[in-house]
């Protein structure tokens, strides 16, 4: 709350608020922020939103990963057999992946994570369902490692703006898997497509690339290994505190 925030600063104690969630409802950041010395945002959405509140010393701050628990894995063969797709898909369900993801059923896809088991049995991706709970990072990291494309698909409601990385984009990249991502601002401003990853703008793009890639081995592998690099150097959360107590001591 306000309050809460006037009162530490009173003690002559630095305030910051690094918002990471997307702007479904806002309005309590958007009330407390213009009280905190420092506003780090996860989502390029949010700082759009902030400024148009005339709010100060507001920096992009995005997710990121964590080497303890994001990177490659080996997997034996009883693993591989049980874990591997050739396009795998870890997130839970929403209906804007439903219409994506039904869409590539003729695809060797898996789909994992919570809320799945509710989709229609008429659905094609019925078939396509391997697991529809949480999957913790030992699992996940078994599921990228073992699979040829991972893919990203972002939470849109229609209603809130969301522009940022989400944090399986880190995560897969740390597994230097490699990643096909829909098109979206953050991704694309933090990676470069065909370079670290690649990314989509529809539905008939992602067939494509999905058959490009699952033929041209040398060059998925080539992208992910760079993806890899990439996040390990700029894209970890020690980078990310690091850019934050940065921040903080040149502008006191």
């Amino acid at each position: 709350m306000p309050e809460t925030v006037k009162k530490i600063e009173k003690m002559k104690i630095k305030t910051i608020l690094w918002t990471v969630d997307s702007p479904r409802n806002f309005e309590p950041i958007i009330k407390s922020a213009p009280f905190y010395d420092f506003v780090f945002c996860g989502g390029s959405e949010a700082i759009d939103i902030l400024n148009k509140h005339n709010i100060k010393n507001i920096y992009f701050l995005p997710f990121a990963c964590d080497p303890d628990y994001a990177y490659p894995v080996e997997v034996n063969k009883e693993e591989k057999e049980f874990y591997r797709s050739d396009v795998v898909f870890v997130g839970s369900y929403y209906p804007n992946r439903l219409e994506i993801l039904e869409k590539i059923t003729d695809f060797n896809l898996g789909v994992w994570g919570p809320g799945w088991d509710k989709i229609s049995n008429n659905s094609p991706l019925k078939k396509c369902i391997r697991k529809a709970e949480g999957v913790d990072y030992k699992e996940w990291r078994k599921i990228y490692s073992s699979s040829k494309i991972a893919l990203t698909i972002h939470y849109q409601d229609g209603k809130a703006l969301c522009y940022q990385a989400s944090p399986r984009v880190y995560e897969v990249l740390a597994c230097k898997s490699f990643l096909l991502s829909d098109n979206q601002r953050d991704v694309i401003r933090l990676f470069k497509p065909g370079k670290h990853l690649d990314i989509f703008d529809n539905v008939d793009e992602l067939r494509s690339k999905i058959d490009y890639y699952l033929n041209n081995e040398e060059e998925r592998r080539a992208i992910s290994r760079r993806g890899y690099e990439e996040v390990m150097d700029k894209h970890t959360y020690f980078h990310r505190v690091s850019q934050m107590l940065d921040i903080i001591e040149i502008n006191p």
